[in-house]
């Protein structure tokens, strides 16, 4: 009866004020007379909410949002008032469904003073420099929900629904040499509640490294499907806990670090998406991984070290360059700068035998041509740790091979591409065919479109700018690149980016391995075809 009569105070009371205001001949905002409110205060029977090693006492300032949980109308804040222990504020419903009756359920959800952004689930992550973990995450980030009557203005108390996982991810390192070091890396949770991130510490244990921090998620759910990454690298849960609300779960796991596509390459040598110290950036994207065992003699396991240089003391990955060294060079600048030669290539097949891989090797015989100088000196700067081969002028072969299955632009199989007179490449083709090597569905080059995604993904990231690649206009085949794979003594094998053309009834994205003069001009059309960019690789 109480309540009742304290709604009627209410309503007469909104009634007056919207007669005066008629009356009055000064300007007022415009009341929204779909709403009404009502002043509402509750007590709280525990003025503390508890968690494991602790409790947390409610402050000034912490909120309550109250939902009705049928009438969805009703909705409103009570703050907490310490010198009572008593949530107060307005609440606010359709006026023409009339005031909330006694019986009416609302949910009153906590929200700490520091967090007004929590919702109806709660998703975070608390780095380990937080000093307790688990105090902040149950301040800041623990659900707290009750359900009561609106007539009722007994206390009630506030129940915890949110779990914990407290998770320390090790990483070691293949071949024992960290590529890492220590600082800020960021993790990403993700649940059927959604995806979020957080920063923590990455700290140098012994040989390994270490990221500690604790997730807090919505309790009651099932932990199948949840995701947690850590310097880039997934953990996945698949055990179908179901967790309890108010429950701290403890979760170890090792991770062997390897370079994966698309990661990219900072100018100390390391590799990863974590936070690095100023002055170091990144220099480079990794474009093909060696992932087969070194037992393995399989012919595409003896191609990935060879193509990323296991035979000179790398083979783990192949990095491509943000930048290009060279935009409108020649191969070289007369006919006597050429001292060694390396293997002459002559047809497609020859691109990819494993012995006309190494660009590495290449670049060290044919040092002092013009290409290849300015790859061996791009960011000479550059501090590697010793752990890499330093840039060098890809082979045409270390080219096909980032763009295609394995590598990171994602293109077809490279035994199966098709040159524009509908025969294969590999088998039946010439160097100089324009070759289908990515089907598309519309008429936007994906190859292009894939390879600078990928570099976008870094710039978005981490700041770094990069060249993006183009498509050739017409007969105008602008974006070519020298590779150091020779064809004979005055010409060497180009990497173009193509146009998209139709083949068997099927668009393609194509590219072109034409052998050109090193040096000179020759026009062709209207394009000196002699004169193009210079994009370094290394390996590690």
């Amino acid at each position: 009866m109480k309540a009742t009569k304290s709604i009627q105070i209410c309503i007469t009371a909104v009634c007056a004020a919207i007669f005066a205001s008629s009356c009055s001949k000064t300007d007022l905002p415009t009341e929204d007379l779909s709403r009404s409110t009502i002043p509402y205060s509750l007590a709280v029977a525990d003025t503390k909410v508890s968690y494991e090693g602790g409790s947390y006492a409610f402050a000034t300032g912490d909120k309550i949002n109250v939902v009705g949980k049928v009438r969805t109308d009703i909705e409103g804040e009570l703050e907490y008032n310490s010198s009572n222990d008593k949530w107060e504020g307005d609440l606010s419903y359709l006026t023409a469904q009339g005031a909330p009756a006694a019986e009416t359920v609302l949910t009153a959800t906590i929200v700490h003073a520091a967090n007004s952004d929590i919702s109806s689930y709660a998703n975070a992550i608390v780095g380990s420099s937080t000093a307790n973990q688990l105090q902040y995450a149950v301040e800041h980030y623990g659900l707290f929900t009750a359900d009561f009557e609106f007539g009722e203005e007994n206390a009630i108390s506030l129940t915890p629904k949110a779990s914990y996982l407290d998770v320390t991810v090790t990483f070691t390192f293949d071949g024992g040499t960290p590529q890492m070091t220590e600082g800020v890396t960021y993790v990403d949770l993700k649940t059927s509640s959604g995806t979020v991130s957080g920063p923590t510490q990455l700290v140098q244990d012994g040989s390994n490294f270490k990221a500690q921090f604790l997730a807090a998620v919505l309790g009651g759910q099932d932990a199948s499907g949840f995701e947690i990454t850590a310097c880039d690298r997934k953990i996945t849960f698949n055990s179908g806990t179901t967790l309890a609300c108010n429950k701290k779960y403890t979760v170890n796991r090792t991770i062997e670090f390897k370079p994966e596509l698309g990661d990219p390459y900072w100018s100390n040598g390391t590799y990863g998406r974590f936070e690095h110290s100023a002055g170091v950036e990144v220099v480079g994207i990794i474009v093909y991984v060696n992932d087969y065992d070194d037992n393995d003699n399989s012919d595409l396991a003896i191609i990935s070290r060879a193509l990323t240089e296991e035979s000179y003391g790398y083979g783990r990955a192949l990095v491509m360059s943000l930048r290009n060294a060279a935009s409108n060079v020649k191969w070289r600048n007369n006919a006597t700068q050429q001292t060694y030669s390396t293997t002459y290539i002559t047809s497609p097949a020859q691109t990819l035998v494993a012995a006309n891989l190494s660009g590495y090797h290449n670049s060290d015989l044919l040092a002092g041509c013009t290409a290849v100088d300015y790859a061996l000196n791009y960011r000479s700067g550059d501090t590697h740790l010793g752990s890499d081969s330093g840039w060098f002028l890809p082979t045409i072969g270390q080219w096909i091979y980032s763009i295609s299955t394995r590598g990171f632009g994602g293109a077809d199989p490279v035994e199966t591409w098709i040159a524009t007179d509908k025969k294969n490449w590999l088998t039946n083709g010439q160097l100089s065919n324009l070759v289908g090597v990515m089907r598309s569905s519309s008429s936007e080059n994906a190859l292009v479109l894939s390879l600078n995604n990928r570099l976008e993904v870094l710039k978005q990231q981490f700041g770094c700018d990069y060249d993006a690649f183009g498509m050739s206009q017409g007969t105008l085949y602008g974006d070519n690149y020298w590779t150091s794979s020779e064809n004979e003594a005055s010409k060497a094998i180009r990497m173009n980016f193509g146009s998209m053309e139709t083949i068997n009834g099927q668009l393609y994205s194509t590219i072109k391995t034409a052998a050109l003069s090193k040096s000179s001009s020759n026009p062709g059309g209207n394009y000196s075809f002699s004169i193009m960019k210079v994009r370094p690789f290394l390996a590690f």
